[in-house]
């Protein structure tokens, strides 16, 4: 700890001050005006007082020589009751104000002077968060309303998130404006949730167990930030999802609910035939209550949120149906050889198989109205969960005892304290601590993980998985921020600091059992057997410490790291209705550890400016950020909005831990062979045989060749933090009926991106193939054999993307409510950093000319055309007592951006990630013939082309671009279209003088699939890619050969669908209110 003080105090004063962390989002909102009298001239010291009525809870101030008042930092919410008074004037009182997070809030009052009596005028109010003077970047809220109207099942954030039209919901996770979803950032109360190491696909804690970070009845209200332009809010160069969670009030209130469903609300027909195949029964339910009020009326309140969750779904693509390509005779056959080499091993079940996962949520809030100048929140959040994954699709299957068991535990504390330090300065102070624990383990007891390829393109695998087996990650994040703001005349300035430390503890050793692949079943069948084959892959890891066997906690990664910040703003009206918000922040990232030295690597590669032991220098990082807002009319009616600036995020640790771990000090492995179908067995070190025994495998020792140091990663000393700069233009113009139009145009230029360059690879300069496919070619070995593989993450400043959005809003009034929206996102970049290994980060992504040479090309995260519509009516009726609600979800966009490469390793990478050539006939590709192998015949090549070049015919992209390399992700999966829909009905129940309420709800998502089965169905590609085409290897030195057999296809389709999600899928919900 002395060692982080001290790099503080050597880094800035100010954050010695303040110490360690915060997520640097804003929790409160605020209210601003102008107060003049009839004849608008200013009013100075007009009184103004807004009194949050559920809790009684009050603000102040005083106009200025202006006229101009600012309250800051208000309770998110209402309904406000906000007085006006002025000595000899007539006062006014607004009602019924609600204010939304993040936004501040206007109210012009021109007061007329009293005659005779004092008279209060008396004014309603409604709620506009979208025409408002604070809004100037794309931004969300969404509010307890919204919540309630959209469908939903999980009753997780993404089901909300969706909302955005900047949104990408195809694929695991939601990215935002084409920028990674490991790039967000998602704040509870203003204090960091988000997985800051990166390994989630949800980017939230507790996302490796697949559990939500809290429970959807815990917040209040929460809000989607793409391109803020207040320096207070930063941590993010995708999107900033910031939730604030709910508070007590003056009136008891609370909650008890339950939401399930089963397989008997889910479709009965499987998307492939569209033949009745009932899911396997499972079990999916939410159990939860919520309670909050006074414990001292108007000055002390309590609000706490319980909830379970228990899941157990089956998994689908059922080896022995028409969903799965995988036949019940390959799995016997596999079975046969596994009971002959390892009679006591249970491979577990591979047939009807759940994957479960369970969850436990606790909150408690306290709000303290220490008095009318100063609040005091106190937060605490527990969650539990644990998840059994495994998956499979229909050409791979995994047997039980190769998923794994994954608990996860967070808790987290803020503190939060909001003041008035007089007529026109104010201050919110913010701590926070929480500690996440991550642990990973394999199911069943230890055993080598085995892949067997098997003929189409498809593969099982069994044993412990490869990648759980010393698997643990323990994260401890500090946190405090202080924001100081002052109110002059036309301007409030804000000068804040927000400094974040993470402690980290990352075990990660891979294959300490051993991982072996065979190239076929008939292969594998020799196992044990005299005139064993060799399989095609075998890898082994350790830790370098020999007492440390076989738990290998020793070679775990540990470390701190820090990233300061500090900013100042003007925001500053410029008049009535224009106003303008510039300021800058400056973000400073330490790295107090160093990981351990190898001398050895270091002399070696002195000459290439890289070595272990080193991590990025501490760089200031600038954040100028200007924006602005224009109420055309001045009567918002027509508002534009704008802006431009720097937005500085942080890279996932994960990838500086691999330095740390990765140095060839810590852990070792010994790999030979490749795992792709077109391997050949290993022949270079003979003799390599399958042993079952994990704790006996076979070291490098062994045989007969030198112990391998594992591989090397090392960071450019140059590195920085990811960057973008954003700047956006929109209109909003309010039309008739209360609808909103908004148009809005978003640009993002990428700074400091990632990139991986491998410096243990090399083309091999001599080589040229043979033929119209030119491509280069990796030597087949390491360019250094004393070391594996070594990669070098370092930054690069290609890539952007554009979006265009077009939105149409209606917000509640009457019971109605509308939004639908049009948004088109390009996305193009290098790499787009989907694994948190750094070789995996190197090695997958699918190239032409080499994986050190990557051109820029459209991103994972590309989303394409996008369409959503949100519709919901409630009903009141019987004077009251019943109500009803019904809401339509609609969401249609394009598929995942796909790339189409051989089977195969084709550059000799040593990776399946070839893009294809794209023939235009039969003469730029050279198809040998298919042996007749079963009951298959054999195809000459003549037919082979035939049916290829119909497939090309047929598909839009390579059609097109017959005789180019295809490009990555230049392709999409088939444009999706779903409905959901949501039935709410409402029991009002009189128990003495309260009124409570009695809930019923159901939900379906996919509804248009109960309507018609070919309707809703979910398409999905593995990994973003298809092997569309078998590399074969080559004739001779340099001419390569390739057969085409439609594996992998689907009734003549590249895409799969999800069983599971493509049908229909209802859930009933049961809640009781009080009040």
């Amino acid at each position: 700890m002395k060692k982080i003080l001290l790099k503080l105090s050597l880094t800035s004063l100010l954050a010695v001050l303040f110490l360690l962390n915060s997520a640097g989002q804003i929790t409160t909102s605020a209210l601003q005006g102008r107060i003049t009298d009839e004849n608008s001239n200013p009013l100075a010291g007009a009184t103004i007082v807004a009194t949050h009525t559920p809790s009684g809870t009050t603000y102040g101030n005083l106009t200025n020589e202006s006229g101009r008042f600012m309250i800051n930092n208000m309770r998110v919410g209402g309904p406000y009751q906000v007085r006006i008074s002025f000595i000899g004037y007539n006062s006014e009182v607004y009602n019924d104000i609600y204010l939304s997070l993040g936004n501040v809030s206007d109210i012009n009052a021109s007061l007329t002077p009293a005659v005779t009596n004092l008279n209060e005028v008396v004014v309603s109010a409604g709620k506009n968060n979208i025409i408002t003077p604070s809004r100037t970047g794309a931004a969300n809220n969404i509010s307890n309303e919204v919540v309630s109207s959209v469908p939903s099942i999980s009753r997780g954030l993404t089901d909300f998130t969706k909302i955005s039209p900047l949104a990408n919901t195809a694929g695991s996770g939601t990215s935002f404006a084409g920028a990674s979803n490991r790039y967000n950032q998602f704040a509870i109360d203003g204090l960091v949730t988000n997985d800051v190491f990166g390994l989630t696909s949800s980017g939230t804690n507790g996302g490796q167990a697949g559990i939500e970070p809290i429970s959807l009845d815990a917040i209040e209200e929460f809000q989607i930030n793409i391109a803020p332009y207040d320096v207070r809010e930063s941590g993010f160069t995708g999107g900033g999802i910031n939730a604030i969670t709910k508070s007590g009030t003056n009136k008891f209130t609370g909650s008890a609910y339950y939401y399930g469903n089963n397989a008997k609300l889910v479709g009965k027909n499987e998307p492939v035939t569209n033949t009745e195949a009932p899911i396997a029964d499972y079990t999916d339910y939410q159990l939860g209550f919520t309670v909050g009020g006074p414990i001292i009326r108007n000055k002390l309140f309590f609000f706490v949120n319980g909830e379970i969750t228990r899941k157990s779904y089956p998994l689908g693509n059922v080896p022995g149906t028409a969903a799965s390509n995988i036949t019940l005779d390959e799995i016997n056959k596999v079975l046969a050889v596994l009971d002959r080499v390892a009679p006591s091993y249970d491979a577990g079940e591979y047939l009807n198989i759940n994957s479960e996962t369970n969850s436990n949520k606790l909150l408690a809030k306290l709000n303290w109205n220490i008095s009318n100048k100063h609040k005091l929140t106190l937060r605490h959040s527990y969650t539990y969960g644990e998840n059994i994954n495994i998956s499979r699709t229909a050409n791979s299957l995994r047997f039980l005892n190769n998923a794994y068991l994954f608990p996860s535990t967070t808790n987290s504390t803020g503190l939060e304290l909001n003041s008035i330090l007089g007529n026109n300065t104010s201050n919110k102070l913010m701590l926070g601590y929480t500690r996440v624990v991550d642990d990973r383990d394999p199911i069943g007891n230890p055993f080598p993980q085995v892949l067997i390829n098997l003929t189409g393109g498809k593969s099982v695998t069994f044993g412990s998985e490869y990648s759980s087996v010393a698997n643990k990650l323990v994260q401890d994040i500090y946190s405090v921020s202080d924001d100081y703001s002052i109110f002059r005349g036309k301007h409030t300035f804000t000068f804040g600091t927000h400094n974040e430390v993470y402690k980290f503890y990352n075990l990660f050793v891979q294959n300490i059992y051993g991982s072996y692949a065979y190239k076929t079943l008939a292969n594998w069948e020799t196992v044990g057997l005299p005139g064993e084959v060799a399989p095609t892959y075998y890898a082994i890891g350790y830790s370098f410490d020999p007492t440390d066997n076989p738990l290998q906690g020793n070679g775990a990664a540990s470390f701190y790291a820090m990233q300061l910040g500090l900013y100042a703003q003007d925001e500053f009206k410029v008049a009535n209705n224009f106003q303008v918000t510039g300021g800058l922040r400056i973000d400073l990232p330490v790295f107090p550890d160093k990981p351990e030295s190898n001398p050895q690597f270091n002399t070696s590669y002195y000459f290439q400016n890289v070595a272990t032991g080193e991590l990025p220098k501490s760089r200031i990082l600038w954040s100028p950020r200007l924006g602005f807002n224009w109420d055309v009319f001045g009567n918002k009616t027509t508002q534009v909005r704008g802006g431009t600036g720097l937005f500085t995020g942080r890279v996932p640790f994960v990838w500086i831990s691999n330095q740390f771990s990765n140095n060839g000090q810590l852990n070792g492995a010994y790999s030979t062979g490749s795992s792709s179908s077109s391997a050949n067995p290993i022949t270079n070190p003979a003799g390599v045989k399958f042993v079952a025994d994990p704790y006996a495998q076979k070291t490098a020792t062994d045989l007969g060749k030198t112990a391998g140091r594992g591989a090397i990663n090392v960071v450019d000393q140059n590195l920085k933090f990811p960057q973008v700069f954003r700047t956006n233009i929109a209109v909003d113009q309010k039309l008739p009926w209360g609808i909103i139009a908004t148009v809005e145009a978003i640009f993002s230029k990428t700074y400091n991106n990632v990139n991986f360059i491998n410096l243990n690879r090399k083309v091999d300069q001599t080589f040229t193939f043979d033929g119209v496919d030119k491509r280069p070619r990796y030597i087949s070995n390491r360019v250094d054999p004393n070391f594996e593989e070594i990669v070098k993450f370092e930054n690069t400043n290609e890539g952007y993307s554009y979006n265009l959005v077009a939105m149409l809003q209606k917000q509640f009034t009457r019971g109605f409510s509308a939004q639908a929206s049009y948004t088109y996102g390009k996305s193009m970049d290098l790499n787009s950093g989907t694994s948190s290994v750094a070789y995996s980060n190197w090695r997958y992504v699918n190239n032409v000319y080499g994986l050190n040479d990557l051109r820029l090309t459209r991103s994972n995260y590309d989303l394409g055309h996008r369409v959503t519509g949100l519709i919901s009516y409630k009903l009141d009726y019987l004077q009251g007592a019943m109500s009803t609600q019904v809401s339509l979800y609609y969401n249609g966009q394009s598929g995942q951006a796909l790339s189409y490469i051989y089977n195969g390793d084709m550059n000799n990478d040593g990776t399946t990630n070839d893009m294809i050539y794209i023939p235009k006939s039969l003469t730029d590709i050279n198809l040998i013939p298919i042996a007749a192998s079963g009951s298959n015949p054999a195809v000459s090549a003549d037919e082979q082309w035939t049916k290829l070049d119909a497939f090309i015919k047929a598909d839009k992209y390579l059609n097109k671009h017959r005789g180019e390399y295809a490009e990555r992700n230049a392709a999409r999966s088939p444009f999706m279209n779903v409905f959901d829909f949501r039935l709410l009905q409402e029991f009002k129940i009189q128990v003495g003088n309260s009124t409570n309420k009695l809930q019923l709800s159901f939900d379906i998502l996919n509804v248009g699939n109960m309507l018609n089965k070919e309707w809703g169905h979910y398409t999905y590609n593995s990994n973003q890619q298809f092997t569309l085409i078998n590399y074969k290897g080559q004739t001779s030195t340099t001419k390569p050969t390739f057969t085409y057999d439609a594996s992998g296809q689907t009734n003549g389709n590249t895409y799969l669908l999800s069983d599971f999600s493509s049908r229909w899928r209802g859930q009933i919900g049961i809640r009781y209110i009080f009040n």
